[in-house]
C-alpha cells in the first residue's frame, strides 16, 4: 500500500448530514487530519461522535456531503463505497467493548485477524504460519505489549490486555487510519496510562482518532482536539485552548448543571 506523503490530509470530511428521519446526527460537519497524527475527539452524549465513526467506515451513509480518503496515492469518496471496501483500503476500528476469541491464545487472535481477508477461522488454526506471518504477529505482540502472553488465553487477560489485543487485531491488518472508541474505559491508572503510550507510539506511523470521555486521559494525550456538538465542529486546537474556550465549558457545565438538577 502506498503510503501517504507525511502531513497531508489522508481525511477530509465535508458538509456531511446523516438524517435519521428528521433528526439529524451529524448536520453539515467538516473536519481533517493529517498522516500521521493523533486526534481525540470528545463531545457530550448525542452530539453524533459514534455516527462520525460509523459514517468513516460505511456502516452509515450520509444523506449529503462527502468523506474523501487517501489510499495507493489517490484520493477516494468514501460515500461510493461498502463496508468490506473501505476497510480494505486501510481503515480499521476498534469498539468500546473488546470482542476477542476468548478460548483461542493472544498469538491465535492476531493470527486469525492478520488471515481475516484470505482464510475462514478453521483454516488460520490447523495452518502453519510462514516466516514472515509469524515475523508479523511477533511484531503486533511486541507494540501491544503482550508478548509474554503470546499463548495464554485470550479470556484470561485483565480488561486493559484484551483492550491492547483488540487493538493488535486491527493493528495488524495494516489500516493508515486507526479509529478507537474509548479505549480507556474501565482501565486501571497503570493501564490507562500504558494505553495513552501505546496511541502515541502508534501516531507515528499512522493517524489514529481516539474517541474518548475521560478528560484527564485526553489531557494526558491531545494535541489536537476537536470538539462536537449538535451534530458539528464546535471548536478544534490544542487542547490548552478547547478546555479554555468559553463555548466548550458552557456544554460541558451547563450538562453538568442539567444532571445536578435533575437528580
Amino acid at each position: 500500500m502506498t503510503e501517504p506523503h507525511q502531513h497531508t490530509p489522508i481525511l477530509k470530511v465535508e458538509n456531511v448530514v446523516v438524517d435519521y428521519d428528521g433528526f439529524k446526527a451529524l448536520q453539515g460537519l467538516n473536519f481533517s487530519m493529517d498522516y500521521p497524527e493523533l486526534r481525540v475527539v470528545i463531545g457530550p452524549n448525542g452530539a453524533g461522535k459514534s455516527t462520525f465513526m460509523d459514517v468513516i467506515t460505511g456502516k452509515v451513509k450520509p444523506a449529503e456531503g462527502t468523506l474523501h480518503f487517501q489510499a495507493n496515492g489517490q484520493s477516494v469518496d468514501l460515500t461510493t463505497l461498502r463496508e468490506h471496501e473501505i476497510a480494505t483500503l486501510g481503515i480499521g476500528r476498534k469498539f468500546q467493548r473488546p470482542s476477542v476469541f476468548s478460548n483461542l491464545t493472544v498469538w491465535e487472535n492476531l493470527d486469525i485477524s492478520l488471515h481475516r481477508k484470505s482464510k475462514g477461522l478453521f483454516a488460520t488454526l490447523f495452518s502453519k504460519p510462514t516466516t514472515p506471518e509469524a515475523e508479523k504477529v511477533s511484531e503486533v505482540l511486541k507494540t501491544i505489549g503482550l508478548s509474554d502472553k503470546a499463548q495464554d488465553l485470550a479470556g484470561s487477560l485483565s480488561h486493559g490486555q484484551k483492550q491492547w489485543l483488540e487493538i493488535g487485531m486491527v493493528l495488524i491488518q495494516n489500516p493508515k487510519l486507526l479509529l478507537i472508541d474509548e479505549p480507556v474505559a474501565g482501565m486501571t491508572d497503570q493501564e490507562t496510562e500504558k494505553t495513552g503510550e501505546l496511541l502515541n507510539e502508534l501516531a507515528v506511523d499512522h493517524s489514529v482518532i481516539v474517541i474518548e470521555h475521560d478528560m484527564e486521559f485526553v489531557r494526558s494525550i491531545a494535541k489536537m482536539v476537536t470538539v462536537l456538538h449538535e451534530g458539528s465542529v464546535l471548536i478544534e486546537g490544542p487542547m490548552e485552548e478547547v478546555q479554555a474556550d468559553p463555548k466548550v465549558m458552557e456544554i460541558y457545565l451547563g450538562r453538568a448543571a442539567e444532571a445536578d438538577d435533575s437528580a
